[in-house]
């Protein structure tokens, strides 16, 4: 018998994130607002489920919360500045 994974996410949850991703747009200005760990935390892990080629994940994710080290990244990606002003 197969047993069915508990989750505590439910099938509301997974077609608003669904729909949110559907309809996100490419943001390049933000609040100068701390995030809630939760709620990135929510996010990130959402990310398992965006397709990739052969259901083979291809990516890293990194959390830099250090403006410094932000700015640093925005100059050596090809002056990608709205990087530094991300939250």
């Amino acid at each position: 018998m197969k047993e069915k994974l508990k989750s505590k996410y439910t099938l509301n949850y997974f077609m608003e994130i669904h729909r949110a991703i559907q309809t996100l747009g490419s943001t390049k200005k933000y609040l100068d607002k701390e995030i809630d760990w939760a709620k990135l935390t929510d996010i990130l892990d959402s990310i398992k489920y965006t397709p990739s080629a052969g259901e083979i994940p291809n990516w890293k994710l990194l959390v830099v919360k250090d403006k410094k080290t932000r700015k640093e990244i925005a100059k050596v990606s090809a002056d990608q500045l709205w990087i530094a002003s991300a939250p």
